[in-house]
């Protein structure tokens, strides 16, 4: 709640509004049973027409100012709310973008989702009834119980005896509910994350006509989830139904009370009207603070998830400016685990240097490493063990985000934004021109395919209006326009034919004939036009040598580069 409550301090002016609004309510609520009390008892009982008319103007008024204020005091709360909301969710989107791609995947990015839409809701709605009921309801039961105690000190006692009760039901409620609501939430992740699962690979699962039984197992984790539900929403649904009972009896003992003070002139008719009305603002006011305890754990869970987030280490961005131009990189012994995992090495003892105009190529099976590497020198993963060097500098006392504008990476996953052509070529450099988007189109060999609807031409989420092929030579033409000095290439030409790729090749030679390029692949017409080629095993540097050196000394080469084994690579290649 102090993590809220330093949202709430921003805005003095609407809360002080909200306030005005709160106790101009209360005492225009509070004001009405006192005219129909005087009403009753000297007007309508000694028939008083003229203190009748009195007593209704002045009901009309109180009504009349009293919707007002409601009004007032819904707009500040939903102002406040949804203010709030949206800068939670604007500062957990920053944060997300501060964290190292380690921590995301930790995470996971269905649970990110998650906690960037349904948990701000949860907070919203908590938010709603705090800043209304939350005020309200205290101040109301306060004051209504002062007035029955002015008007009848023995019925106030009668109300006072239902207290006891009521905390019970509110201690209880919260004792159960917060734990549901965190489990929850817990297999609204795990859902979700099934579901993002199942659409990306749908055109697999067609393929191996699967959908029964993925839609079976679907089922399964969406019963699970019904089921806390069902609990969570059993436990909320018999709130209500117990604190109207309590009401119930509470009103039965009081009319009894009532009429026998009546009958010894204790009190008049027109009092026990309105102590029966304070009694109703006294309980009613008591229903909604639970309705806000019965909101909290669910609210709180959400946010404890986002502070969860929050309080994750941002990538250290700070540091000097790398304002050279990259002639040469050198990694020296590094090796890399996950976190999660220390134990299991990724990469081990891995050493090279690649200067300005040289290609390098990595090569070997699926899961050997290649991925991680390029992820380190995009400087996306951190070394764990080693050192990396650029231009003999090591890359410690500078600015992640200065770094990263020398480095292109291309991934695997040739991934498009909804939007437009131009739209996403602007993300690899916003402020290049359509004659240079076009350039880069024309080395990607992607424009001839564009040139048919041109740059506003619609890109559809994911690139789905693409075959494979066109989104990585998409996604090329975006990393061409960045204009760095190192590029990376991770298996980026696996989807094209052999003729657009040896066309590829041939443009990219030109063009960054005065980068560094490394690039990883398992393609024998890729591998043979660099450099020099590095073979991993099991995250080891097996072999190094030119193409040319490794297929004339090499067994193991002349096997990863023969048809069979590419067409097995193929078959099993997947993201490391």
């Amino acid at each position: 709640m102090k993590w809220l409550f330093s949202y709430l301090k921003k805005y003095p002016g609407l809360l002080i509004l909200n306030l005005i609004g709160i106790s101009g309510f209360i005492l225009t609520e509070l004001g009405l049973p006192k005219f129909l009390s005087y009403m009753v008892d000297n007007g309508i009982l000694p028939h008083h027409k003229t203190v009748i008319m009195q007593c209704f103007i002045g009901m009309i008024l109180c009504m009349v100012v009293g919707i007002s204020l409601s009004i007032l005091l819904e707009w500040v709360v939903a102002k406040i709310s949804t203010t709030i909301v949206t800068k939670i969710r604007g500062d957990l989107y920053r944060k997300v973008t501060r964290l190292s791609l380690l921590e995301t995947q930790k995470v996971g990015s269905a649970s990110l989702i998650t906690r960037l839409s349904n948990d701000p809701v949860q907070i919203f709605n908590f938010l709603r009834l705090l800043l209304n009921a939350g005020i309200t309801a205290p101040l109301m039961f306060l004051l209504s119980m002062i007035l029955i105690y002015q008007f009848s000190p023995q019925l106030s006692l009668a109300v006072l005896c239902a207290l006891p009760f009521l905390i019970i039901g509110i201690v209880l409620l919260g004792k159960y509910s917060g734990p549901l609501s965190l489990k929850m939430q817990r297999y609204l992740d795990q859902m979700n994350s099934k579901i993002q699962e199942k659409l990306d690979g749908l055109q697999v699962i067609r393929s191996l006509n699967a959908q029964t039984i993925f839609t079976e197992r679907f089922q399964n984790e969406n019963t699970a989830y019904q089921q806390k539900a069902t609990t969570l929403g059993i436990v909320m649904a018999i709130a209500y139904p117990a604190f109207n009972l309590l009401f119930n009896i509470l009103l039965g003992v009081i009319l009894l009370l009532g009429s026998h003070l009546i009958g010894t002139g204790a009190i008049e008719i027109g009092v026990l009207m309105v102590i029966i009305e304070y009694i109703f603002h006294a309980l009613f006011s008591m229903i909604l603070f639970c309705s806000m305890f019965m909101m909290y754990p669910r609210a709180k869970t959400s946010m404890d998830r986002i502070q969860e987030v929050l309080h994750l280490p941002e990538e250290e961005n700070q540091g000097k400016e790398f304002q050279e131009k990259v002639t040469k990189i050198e990694v020296q012994d590094v090796g890399f685990a996950f976190p999660d995992q220390p134990e299991v090495p990724v990469l081990q003892n891995v050493s090279f240097t690649v200067e300005k105009g040289q290609k390098l190529a990595l090569m070997g099976r699926v899961g050997s490493g290649k991925s991680t590497l390029l992820k380190e020198l995009a400087l996306l993963y951190p070394f764990t063990t080693g050192n990396y060097l650029w231009n003999g500098q090591s890359l410690e006392e500078y600015a992640l985000s200065s770094l990263r504008k020398k480095v292109v990476y291309v991934p695997q996953e040739s991934y498009l934004f909804s939007g437009t052509v131009k739209e996403n070529l602007q993300d690899g450099n916003e402020n290049a021109t359509e004659e240079e988007m076009w350039h880069a189109l024309s080395i990607a060999q992607a424009d001839q395919f564009i040139q048919e609807k041109g740059l506003e031409g619609r890109v559809e989420e994911g690139g789905s209006n693409f075959s494979g092929g066109q989104r990585q030579r998409l996604a090329i033409a975006r990393a061409l326009l960045r204009k760095g000095d190192l590029y990376l290439f991770d298996d980026s030409f696996s989807a094209l034919d052999a003729t657009t790729e040896h066309q590829l090749q041939k443009a990219l030679q030109e063009e960054l004939s005065e980068a560094i390029c490394v690039l990883a692949s398992h393609r024998r017409s890729t591998i043979e036009q660099a450099d020099q080629v590095i073979l991993f095993v099991d995250g080891k540097m097996k072999e190094v040598g030119t193409p040319q050196e490794l297929a004339q000394h090499s067994a193991l080469y002349r096997s990863f580069i023969s048809n069979k084994e590419e067409e097995i690579i193929d078959e099993n290649m997947e993201v490391h």
